[in-house]
């Protein structure tokens, strides 16, 4: 993501330059009263595809207050 500084930089939108493909996941259990450490797997970041759409996420984590 870019922002240009042109003029008032503060109403200017930050737009892609690319899109970059990647991936991580985890999970553990809770067991005799211990977390173990979690079990993971992460995809490598691709090249940037020189894209100019704006983001869409397919999944949102909201951490609870």
């Amino acid at each position: 993501m870019f922002r240009p500084d042109n003029g008032t930089s503060g109403n200017n939108i930050y737009v892609p330059l690319g899109k970059i493909v990647w991936s991580w996941s985890a999970s553990t259990t809770y067991s005799g009263g211990a977390w173990p450490p979690p079990t993971a797997a992460i995809s490598r970041p691709t090249a940037p595809d020189g894209g100019y759409e704006f983001p869409k996420w397919s999944q949102v984590y909201v951490n609870p207050k």
